[in-house]
């Protein structure tokens, strides 16, 4: 294989991945509607449901050329309505890295996106907003307070 071959497989092995990501069957994922009002949006060619609240930001993310993979409005009313007993396993995350942990703890909204340089202005905006950025080999994980949310939905 050529290294441009390989890349190409690494690429559609990696959508694969994520669109099995999307499909989680965890309590939350598959009830979330139960908690937070949702619209249905096409990500990697498949639908998927957001919550209201986050479409015009995952929206204008989407126009920016950014692909988003998470999100959530509050993920810890989610958890606590829909499976309460995971509360502790998602609060036992801390430190650096991309997990859930602070976003639970401090009842955070959060954004997960695959990275790239079309990623950049906004998580700039996000960090100058008081929120984090967090970064894996793939994804990064912005999370920040809701109340932010309209004004860097205007700036994605």
């Amino acid at each position: 294989m050529t290294g441009q071959t390989v890349a190409a497989f690494d690429a559609v092995g990696f959508v694969a991945g994520m669109k099995a990501l999307l499909a989680c069957d965890c309590r939350v994922c598959v009830r979330h509607g139960e908690t937070h009002a949702q619209v249905p949006r096409m990500m990697l060619g498949s639908t998927v449901y957001i919550d209201v609240e986050m479409a015009p930001l995952i929206d204008a993310l989407r126009s920016a050329g950014v692909t988003t993979v998470g999100s959530c409005i509050d993920l810890a009313d989610a958890v606590t309505k829909l499976w309460p007993e995971h509360l502790p396993t998602l609060l036992a995350f801390d430190g650096p890295g991309v997990h859930y942990g602070r976003i639970v703890a401090e009842r955070l909204t959060f954004v997960r996106m695959l990275k790239g340089p079309n990623a950049e202005p906004f998580l700039g905006a996000v960090e100058e907003a008081g929120g984090s950025v967090a970064r894996g080999r793939f994804l990064v994980q912005a999370a920040f307070p809701r109340d932010v949310l309209p004004g860097l939905a205007a700036v994605a």
